[in-house]
């Protein structure tokens, strides 16, 4: 009987484990198309834009990240971010656009609207010389 419950504890632990593998990989990304930034520095920004989105105590499921475009990096939403900044001072910005969808329950929602899609929930990052992109700021303008 334990050598059962053994072999069936298996199967079970690694779906487990590939479905939260999945669960990481379910938003897509769309990196469009810049003349700006590399896909490598893209890619550093949205992982930095996707740290921020798990540690939010809400959870909410996201759905889609993307690329706002070169005609976002400019020097005033540079400025806007170095408003908030402390002791150092930005020299790069990159502006991203986010989908999500939050928990049914309003009292798992937080200050979001309840089984809601948001979309276009703007995130602005921006980093000083070649640091860690960080995210300075998101939600909508």
């Amino acid at each position: 009987m334990k050598k059962f419950l053994c072999l069936l504890a298996v199967p079970c632990l690694l779906m487990g484990f590939t479905a939260c593998g999945r669960k990481a990989a379910d938003y897509t990304v769309d990196y469009g198309a810049s003349s700006i930034y590399s896909r490598e520095d893209m890619e550093k920004a949205v992982k930095a834009l996707v740290r921020s989105f798990n540690s939010w105590e809400v959870r909410c499921t996201l759905l889609s990240v993307s690329y706002a475009g070169d005609e976002t990096v400019t020097e005033e939403n540079l400025d806007y971010c170095n408003t908030m900044a402390v002791d150092f001072t930005f020299d790069k910005v990159i502006v991203f656009k986010t989908a999500f969808r939050t928990p049914e329950s309003s009292e798992d929602a937080g200050a979001f609207e309840s089984d809601t899609l948001y979309t276009d929930y703007t995130w602005y990052l921006a980093k000083e010389n070649d640091d860690e992109w960080t995210v300075v700021t998101a939600g909508y303008a």
